[in-house]
């Protein structure tokens, strides 16, 4: 019906009959920008409280997820930053000393030659559940060099140095300790998901029948197009539910927040595909546990990040010591 109204009827369509129909036709409208009207009002339906609050909290989650995966991505630039300057890139450097001075202080004046082709070498998403403490070194050890050339009577230095301060090693933080629940059907969702990222493989939206074989095969828009009769072929996507490019209909992995917040750290390039789907074969629920733990944990640092703002070197205090790791803030 909703499908109907978005073709046909010009994306609006009148209901009439008991509340629970009329409320699932309104959610299902709202979903699919389909103006419903109450028959008996003729004005736009009004859905109970209830529905209207389920509603209103789906979106709120969907904008706040969204909102998490583009700081994400921001915190991931940054971090890509710090890794080619480490590296010697001296444009990357420029860029880093233009945007973040307690980074770039961190790079060019805390580590040394050696820390700094070590710190090259990182994964990129070490870097960036470390940013806050590598922050609050550089922050320190920009202090320090300031602290000194007033003593000395010396000019304030700008931008980049050289100068090197030892205030203490890498500084990576143990992720923290999640607990997740996971089913069979979930860890054999997951290897089907990386299985098909790993080889190209997306989930057909048509289907066709094979008279030959009497069964459904793998069809596209065009061979579809005016025939999906739901006989000789049929529309595989079904408007309105959930849509996995890799799974189709089971969209449980690509709504997994943690997940997909792994993967977009964990695996940018293809040959990071192929060596996830190695891992989810030797055994599925452990990389669906360890997977899901990191990623709520790179959540929590992104989140710690952006309530405390990128100044601030506030994180989880590690079992080892109190207060502030960095040494940035009082216990």
């Amino acid at each position: 019906m909703i499908s109907k109204a978005m073709d046909e009827w010009d994306s609006s369509l009148e209901i009439f009959g008991e509340r629970p129909f009329k409320d699932a036709a309104w959610l299902e409208g709202q979903r699919q920008g389909v103006a419903v009207y109450d028959q008996a009002t003729g004005k736009l339906y009004e859905p109970s409280e209830e529905v209207r609050k389920a509603f209103e909290g789906d979106q709120f989650r969907i904008r706040s997820e969204g909102d998490e995966m583009s700081a994400i991505r921001n915190h991931r630039a940054v971090a890509a930053l710090v890794l080619e300057a480490a590296a010697g890139d001296v444009a990357a450097l420029e860029k880093l000393e233009g945007n973040d001075h307690d980074l770039a202080a961190f790079v060019t004046r805390h580590l040394d030659d050696e820390q700094r082709g070590k710190l090259a070498g990182k994964p990129e998403a070490d870097v960036v559940a470390a940013l806050p403490t590598l922050r609050g070194y550089g922050r320190t050890a920009r202090e320090a060099e300031e602290a000194r050339r007033k003593k000395e009577r010396l000019p304030a230095r700008h931008g980049s140095s050289s100068a090197v301060v030892r205030l203490g090693p890498w500084g990576e933080e143990a992720p923290l300790n999640f607990v997740s629940h996971e089913n069979q059907d979930e860890s054999h969702a997951l290897r089907r998901y990386v299985s098909a990222h790993a080889h190209g493989r997306t989930y057909p939206e048509f289907a066709r029948f094979d008279p030959a074989t009497q069964c459904w095969v793998e069809s596209n828009a065009t061979e579809a197009a005016g025939r999906c009769d739901g006989k000789a072929f049929r529309l595989v996507r079904r408007p309105g539910l959930p849509w996995c490019p890799w799974l189709g209909l089971d969209a449980r992995i690509a709504e997994d927040h943690a997940l997909q917040t792994f993967f977009e750290l964990r695996a940018r390039e293809p040959h990071d595909w192929q060596r996830l789907f190695k891992e989810v074969t030797c055994n599925r629920r452990q990389a669906l546990r360890n997977w899901r733990r990191e990623g709520l944990a790179i959540l929590s640092r992104v989140r710690m990040q952006e309530a405390h703002g990128p100044t601030c070197a506030c994180l989880p205090p590690s079992p080892r010591s109190s207060g502030c790791p960095a040494g940035g803030c009082a216990p």
